[in-house]
């Protein structure tokens, strides 16, 4: 029989030595919150680091509409041609009918103010829709129709684009700071704070001007002193704990092209609205800056697009001037009969609670698509 002795003298190392050490890094205390707390506040305030990359993601959106919400949108509207929700009804119905819907949008951010958007989908009426804004124009393709604008006036002639910006910087914001996606109140406070096993944790964070506070559960990564969240559950502020909106994550990665560590997959779920909308990050990716001006140069049957190549450009309607130019095919541009529409959509986030961007700027898309349809046809 082999000696025990060697054994004995390993087992009595190991005992003297104890457990391997615990790896090192910032331990999950009230004051190490805070402070990641306070840092994805502070940097949710500014514009997102963004500026020189493409960034590529997906959007599932799904409607959970009932049919007494569409009798009492139905009654609601009746007799009322101009009514404004008569466009949300539309759009509604169109979507209940065609069912979920899958957009992947690539977004060139030359700053704020200046940037691309590319959305490829499954909607078969309008499978692209492009978008751009630079400091000389702006502009929206799709329909096989150009529509250009000048920065001042983004609203003019249905094209949002000032919209389109806020609500597309409120998706990377989401997977990027996922408690504040958008810019809030200027300060916020940890209401609560209970830290578990594991590093697990649940959290609400509140702000004095807010009507409504955030509930938070993750769990706490010493090695990088972050919170990995699971949930935000955006919650009324009195006793009743009514629920706004609810915000479920799936996994993280660091993207070494932004610099932070991003969510892979942000399900947000509105029970006001009756929708879902799930986001997937895809890719981030650093362009030319030198390019910036050609990506957000108008389309031109003239030139290939550098991102769309040769495109079918059958009209364009010039709003950049006094008087709004239309031109057709190979015919001359003329005017177009009657006033400039001037359009006014408020531009500010006060005028929006973040909650209702997300689903405020689906159903935007929807009208942008129904508008662009009928002024084609």
């Amino acid at each position: 029989m082999a000696p025990i002795l060697p054994y004995a003298a390993a087992l009595i190392v190991f005992v003297m030595a104890g457990p391997a050490p615990a790896r090192s890094g910032t331990p999950l205390t009230y004051e190490s919150f805070v402070k990641w707390v306070e840092d994805q506040h502070r940097l949710a305030q500014g514009y997102p680091p963004i500026d020189g990359l493409m960034i590529e993601y997906e959007v599932e959106f799904h409607h959970r509409v009932s049919d007494a919400q569409i009798r009492a949108l139905v009654a609601e509207v009746r007799g009322k041609p101009d009514h404004p929700k008569r466009h949300e009804l539309q759009a509604l119905l169109q979507a209940r009918e065609r069912g979920p819907t899958t957009r992947r949008n690539r977004f060139w951010s030359g700053g704020p103010g200046v940037w691309r958007r590319c959305e490829d989908g499954s909607n078969s009426e309008l499978p692209m829709l492009d978008q751009a804004m630079n400091r000389q124009s702006t502009w929206l393709f799709g329909g096989k129709q150009v529509r250009i604008g000048v920065p001042d006036q983004p609203e003019v002639g249905q094209m949002y684009s000032s919209q389109t910006e806020f609500s597309v910087l409120i998706d990377i914001r989401r997977m990027l700071f996922q408690p504040f996606p958008a810019t809030c109140s200027p300060a916020v406070a940890l209401e609560d704070f209970r830290p578990g096993q594991g590093g697990e944790f649940t959290a609400v964070v509140g702000a004095p001007a807010d009507p409504a506070r955030l509930r938070l559960a993750g769990r706490w990564i010493p090695e990088d002193a972050r919170a990995e969240l699971s949930s935000v559950t955006r919650i009324a502020k009195d006793q009743s704990d009514r629920l706004h909106i609810a915000v479920m994550i799936d996994g993280h990665m660091f993207d070494p092209a932004i610099g932070l560590w991003v969510a892979k997959e942000v399900l947000e779920v509105d029970p006001a609205r009756g929708s879902e909308r799930t986001l997937r990050f895809i890719r981030a990716e650093p362009f030319d800056p030198s390019m910036i001006d050609e990506l957000t140069a108008p389309p031109s049957r003239d030139r290939p697009d550098p991102i769309r190549g040769v495109q079918n450009i059958e009209s364009v309607w010039d709003y950049s001037g006094g008087t709004v130019m239309i031109t057709e095919g190979d015919a001359p541009p003329r005017p177009m009969l009657g006033a400039m529409p001037r359009e006014k959509v408020p531009t500010g986030a006060s005028r929006w609670q973040w909650i209702g961007w997300s689903s405020a700027g689906a159903i935007g898309a929807a009208l942008v698509i129904l508008r662009l349809r009928r002024s084609a046809g």
